[in-house]
Order: structure tokens, then sequence, then C-alpha cells
């Protein structure tokens, strides 16, 4: 499972806000809103921009700031075999 980090569920806790809150406020629907912070699903552009405006925040702080936007939250074995079959070629060539 991939998901996403962004600030959004911090930001509306800062502010004592619900998600019903932020919800009405920014016609985004509760459950979107929910997935979003609890990183699902990362929201269409035109989603991003309402709740950074809602927020007062741009864009890039509210989904981008932390250097990361995808964790993954398994063992990704596709690179592990990649990374196994460098090192052996490497090992071969020595």
């Amino acid at each position: 499972m991939i998901k996403v980090l962004t600030d959004l569920k911090k930001v509306r806790l800062e502010k004592g806000l619900t998600q019903q809150e932020v919800a009405d406020k920014t016609n985004i629907s509760i459950s979107m809103l929910a997935m979003m912070e609890n990183g699902y699903r990362r929201g269409s552009d035109e989603t991003k921009i309402k709740l950074a405006k809602f927020y007062k925040k741009s864009v890039e702080s509210l989904f981008f700031a932390n250097n990361y936007h995808f964790k993954c939250e398994r063992n990704d074995k596709s690179s592990l075999n990649n990374s196994n079959s460098d090192k052996e070629r490497t090992d071969r060539n020595e």
C-alpha cells in the first residue's frame, strides 16, 4: 500500500477544526478529506488548491513540504531483486 504523506491533518487539528467543518467550508466530501488526511488518496489538483486556499497555505507547503510525497508501506520486492542483480553483476566483474 502506498500512502501519500501530507500535513493536512496536522494543519486541521492546529486550527481546531473537525473534518466535517473543513468539508462543509471547502465543498469537499468528508470521505475524500478523510482519505487524503490518512494518505489513501491524493486528491485532484483542484481539491489541493481548494484546501491550500482554505488553510491559507501554498499547495507546495501543504502537500510537498516534507520533500517526500509517497511512503511505501510494503517491501518492494522488485527493487530488492534489482539491487541483488546489480550486486551479482558487480561481484562477477571484479
